[in-house]
């Protein structure tokens, strides 16, 4: 288990235990991984921008155009590498087989502990975005 895993079958838990249909599950949950891939670069970026190591670059283009430029290509990217590794229908399946093994009781607590870990780190992640947005 890990924790892209573990957030894959959250969203597949979550959508089978109301009864829904899980046929998106999938999609939404590599669109949950691939968002806090791209929120831990801003924070990288927004770190680095607040010791001044990206001060001198310029370029004609204003910095509205360039974040939403780099924010739907590396959005792609992620998107496009979880799918890869875990998201192909053979890999997904593969996964959630393997979560189906388990009892209930134990589908149920890695449900809570996946979404608690995700919960924090999206958090953490934005504190620091806002934190570091004042510098």
């Amino acid at each position: 288990m890990n924790f892209f895993e573990d957030l894959l079958f959250t969203q597949y838990y979550e959508l089978r235990s109301k009864g829904k249909s899980t046929a998106s599950a999938k999609n939404t949950g590599i669109l949950l991984l691939s968002v806090l891939i791209l929120l831990v670069l801003i924070t990288i970026f927004m770190v680095i921008n607040a010791f001044g190591i990206l001060n001198n670059i310029s370029t004609p283009w204003n910095g509205k155009y360039i974040g939403k430029l780099l924010g739907i290509v590396f959005l792609a990217l992620c998107f496009g590498a979880i799918y890869l590794f875990y998201g192909n229908p053979v890999k997904y399946d593969k996964i959630i087989q393997k979560y189906e093994q388990y009892s209930e009781e134990e589908q149920n607590l890695i449900y809570k502990t996946g979404m608690k870990k995700f919960l924090i780190l999206f958090s953490v992640l934005l504190m620091l975005i806002v934190v570091f947005a004042f510098f």
